[in-house]
């Protein structure tokens, strides 16, 4: 196995938790949330890298905790936030991205049967 697999997925397992909490989340991660998660990111240009871990990615949990990780922050995100996130998804052509990997998805799991 991949030693690299090893790290990222319970790594950006950690990071979706984080994007969810907040100030008034309940357990032991608190006043993280969006701001901080999205200012690591921008800053590392690590959005890229997600993007281009759902592209190449051959293991499907990784690329399942990727995108977990880029709905986290949308739900997290708000006003002038969202529309960073979607402008820069956009500039990745993460829609692009999603559309051929789903669409490959559904044509061998219905023509499998």
């Amino acid at each position: 196995m991949n030693t690299t697999l090893n790290i990222c997925r319970p790594a950006v397992a950690i990071l979706i938790q984080l994007a969810k909490a907040g100030p008034h989340s309940t357990g032991t991660i608190r006043n993280y949330g969006f701001q901080v998660i999205h200012d690591v990111l921008k800053s590392s240009n690590a959005y890229q890298k997600i993007v281009e871990r759902i592209q190449n990615e051959s293991d499907v949990e990784t690329q399942m905790n990727s995108l977990g990780l880029i709905n986290s922050l949308f739900k997290a995100a708000r006003g002038y936030e969202q529309y960073y996130l979607i402008e820069k998804l956009d500039s990745l052509n993460t829609r692009k991205i999603l559309g051929v990997k789903f669409s490959t998805f559904f044509f061998f799991f219905f023509y499998s049967y």
